[in-house]
């Protein structure tokens, strides 16, 4: 059963992120049902009418038809907006309306990450309503109406992964629950580093990547030995737990180890355990504030929900993958 709340609250999450680039968001059944939409609170009624009108359209239906396109993100203008799609599991499509003047590459990982969210809620799984931003910034755009598709290289990828942050802010949690299928109920604080591996696919890109993942222990004793982990990293996590305001205070430590090591390297912030509701301490905002900071990206999760910690990897993942994986677009 289609879970209407959680996608609108998915909605509301993109529409905010991206509040300049996006008219609205529609979530459409294969067959073209409207299952939900939303558009920005702000907008020209005359403008929200026309693009409402335009949807219903033979032609627009048309378009928007993955029956006969390979999967992937398609876009093509309007007279009234550009029209941005892509399937979002079996169930669904997800339909950006965005200005004329949007640029697609900019849009693009926006509508990647989001389809997956709505295929998760529509499995029924738990998601972050978190959309992280991405500053990605692109002179290539389609100029006509006709059908694009944008794409990434295809390819295999190996990734280096550290985990820092404070002993006991649930590093070795998060790994073991992406790693393993099955959590071990027996924890025990990381001893200097503990080292995992694990394949991730992409397969709407036709993209996959390993990750070998280093949980460098947080306590200071192990600081003289951590830059030797370091080497050769090339994205990481930097996790606090939400309820211990002292670890979210510590990430400028850890943010500063990290970059000073790999002045290039790939960081997302996490705030962990906000499944503890009724202790936390660190909001949402005060979490993206910091990461704003730094220009990094924010995402939140419960170590102990696999879901969602899968989702986080997958967010490092495909944003390792866009930084060293140029976007294309091509006539379809």
């Amino acid at each position: 059963m289609v879970n209407v709340f959680r996608l609108n609250l998915l909605i509301n999450s993109i529409l905010k992120t991206l509040s300049d680039k996006l008219y609205g968001v529609l979530i459409l059944s294969p067959t073209h049902e409207k299952i939900t939409y939303l558009f920005q609170s702000n907008m020209d009624e005359n403008l929200k009418e026309k693009l409402e009108e335009l949807m219903d359209t033979k032609m627009v239906q048309e378009s928007v038809n993955f029956e006969s396109r390979k999967v992937g993100v398609y876009t093509f203008s309007t007279q009234f907006g550009r029209i941005i799609y892509s399937e979002a599991g079996p169930d669904a499509l997800l339909v950006f309306l965005c200005p004329l003047e949007a640029n697609v590459v900019e849009v693009f990982p926006y509508i990647f990450l989001s389809a997956e969210k709505v295929a998760r809620i529509n499995l029924g799984k738990e998601v972050s309503m978190v959309i992280p931003e991405f500053n990605i910034q692109s002179s290539e755009n389609p100029e006509d109406s006709d059908h694009h598709v944008i794409h990434l290289e295809k390819g295999r990828f190996s990734m280096k992964v550290i985990l820092g942050g404070d002993t006991s802010v649930g590093k070795t949690t998060l790994v073991e629950n992406f790693v393993n299928e099955k959590l071990n109920d027996d924890y025990k604080s990381t001893i200097g580093v503990n080292i995992m591996t694990k394949h991730m696919n992409f397969p709407m890109w036709e993209i996959s990547v390993d990750f070998s993942i280093f949980d460098m222990g947080g306590q200071e004793i192990f600081r003289p030995v951590r830059n030797s982990y370091y080497a050769g990293a090339r994205a990481g996590f930097l996790v606090f737990d939400v309820t211990r305001p002292e670890t979210f205070e510590n990430v400028k430590e850890w943010y500063k180890e990290a970059t000073t090591a790999v002045p290039d390297i790939t960081l997302i912030l996490i705030g962990n355990k906000i499944d503890l509701v009724n202790e936390r301490k660190i909001t949402a905002e005060q979490g993206q504030a910091l990461a704003e900071k730094y220009n990094i990206k924010y995402i939140e999760t419960c170590a102990l929900n696999k879901d969602i910690v899968d989702e986080a990897f997958r967010t490092l993942g495909f944003t390792f993958i866009l930084k060293h994986n140029p976007v294309h677009i091509k006539k379809s």
